[in-house]
């Protein structure tokens, strides 16, 4: 930690390998001339982002720690991470300076949860019952509002196995 200038990702690097050499947590505070709160910040980046991420990045000194901080929560989504870990390795990422690197890769796993969720929505004839059905990705959600036929809530609940073998029966004939 003589290395005069370490970066956000540097320091936090050296404490995590720190901790895992097995060094007290209070040598690691004293080597780096932080707190316990701030020490703490710095190794769950570090375990956060993935290794090969920060050295694609490398040191990156103008992100900041807030950046560094908000790319690791944004990481505790896997797609966002798989994203992340792509961009890392893109060949191109490796000619432009660290700092372009950082903003190019967060980007990347930033844009992973820009995907809006598709909405639809279903009414009956009669106007009395609706649905709204979100797909997000590898998910839907059904909401039906039956306040004005409570009862068409449990005709579906009663049909839904039925509809599922018909989907099944569908599906493997190739309709």
């Amino acid at each position: 930690s003589q290395r005069e200038d370490l970066s956000d990702i540097e320091r936090a690097l050296f404490a995590a390998r720190l901790e895992d050499r097995g060094f007290d947590r209070r040598v690691i505070i004293d080597a780096l001339g932080t707190d316990k709160g701030e020490l703490s910040k710095l190794i769950s980046v570090a375990r956060a982002v993935p290794e090969e991420v920060i050295e694609a990045i490398g040191p990156a000194p103008r992100a900041g720690r807030r950046r560094w901080l908000a790319f690791a929560a944004l990481l505790q989504d896997a797609q966002a991470k798989r994203s992340a870990t792509l961009s890392a390795r893109d060949p191109s990422l490796s000619g432009a300076d660290t700092d372009t690197r950082f903003v190019r890769v967060l980007a990347a796993a930033s844009s992973s949860q820009r995907v809006k969720p598709k909405i639809m929505s279903w009414k009956s004839v009669t106007g009395r019952a609706a649905a709204k059905l979100t797909r997000n990705g590898g998910t839907m959600n059904v909401a039906f509002d039956i306040s004005a036929e409570p009862e068409f809530g449990d005709f579906i609940a009663a049909q839904l196995d039925a509809l599922y073998e018909t989907f099944l029966s569908q599906a493997n004939a190739g309709g």
